[in-house]
C-alpha cells in the first residue's frame, strides 16, 4: 500500500488495502483497529476514485459493523440488508458488472 501511494500508482495501493482489510478480517484482527483502518481506507478509495475496490471492501466493512454492534436488531439488520440492496442497484445503473458481481 505505502510503496503504491508514494509511486503514485493509486490502484496497486488501494488494492493491496482491500486485501490487507480482509485478511486482517479474517485473521481476527481487533475490530476497532480495524474500523478505524478500514475507514480512512475507504476514505481514500472514493477520494482517488476507485470506487471498485472500495465495493470489494463493502462487505468486511459491513461485517465488522455488524460484529461491533453485538445486536440482533431487526431494524438493523433490514436497513443493512436495505442498504445492500440499494448499492447493487446503484452498480448496476452505473454498468459496474464486475463491481457488483464481486460485492453480492
Amino acid at each position: 500500500y505505502q510503496i503504491g501511494m508514494q509511486l503514485g500508482d493509486i490502484q496497486y495501493a488501494m488494492t493491496n488495502a482491500c486485501r490487507y482489510v480482509i485478511s486482517s478480517f479474517l485473521a481476527g484482527r481487533n475490530l476497532e483497529e480495524l474500523a478505524r483502518e478500514m475507514k480512512v481506507f475507504g476514505e481514500q478509495m472514493i477520494e482517488y476514485n476507485q470506487l471498485s475496490i472500495h465495493d470489494m471492501m463493502l462487505p468486511i466493512t459491513q461485517a465488522v459493523s455488524s460484529l461491533m454492534s453485538l445486536t440482533y436488531d431487526s431494524s438493523l439488520l433490514d436497513r443493512q440488508a436495505t442498504e445492500q440492496k440499494e448499492s447493487l442497484e446503484q452498480r448496476l445503473r452505473e454498468k459496474r458488472m464486475l463491481a457488483a458481481n464481486d460485492t453480492f
